[in-house]
């Protein structure tokens, strides 16, 4: 290497000539470009990914709450059920206390009623009877009492 005389800069084959620094200039600023190219392609599918496991989140998130949900509803059901069953065969064994024996059904609750009706009216004259029975045996105790010689 040799330097030129009344020149501070060095001469020879270890320094770019001017068009390569410019070449490189150029390269350097394509360089730029792309990487800021690439970085924000990064960030887009970095917010991409980062809204698609918001998206699989909110999917199993509800997904499962449904399933839940269903679930719930289903053992409400089976509970609603067993409760149905359990007033039906009280209210069988009411009737059949009652003397009713009837078959559980949309006609067997008609015939429950007209029984029920008779039998109502049964005990309404029965009660009558008792009335009148109670009636006569108070006057029979009032007659008594006023007859001369006892009270």
């Amino acid at each position: 290497m040799s330097w030129r005389a009344g020149s501070s800069r060095r001469t020879g084959s270890s320094w770019p000539s001017r068009s390569t620094r410019r070449r490189c200039s150029v390269s350097a600023s394509l360089a730029q470009a792309k990487a800021r190219e690439l970085g924000a392609e990064r960030a887009v599918r970095d917010g991409l990914a980062k809204e698609l496991r918001q998206l699989e989140t909110d999917y199993n998130n509800q997904g499962g709450n449904a399933i839940s949900a269903i679930e719930q509803s289903l053992e409400n059901a089976r509970v609603g059920l067993k409760l149905r069953q359990q007033l039906e065969e009280a209210a069988q064994q009411a009737l059949a206390d009652a003397g009713l024996q009837l078959e559980w059904s949309a006609a067997g609750w008609e015939q429950a009623h007209e029984q029920a009706a008779a039998r109502s009216a049964e005990l309404k004259d029965d009660s009558q009877a008792l009335q009148e029975l109670r009636f006569e045996a108070f006057d029979a105790h009032a007659t008594r009492k006023r007859e001369p010689g006892r009270g």
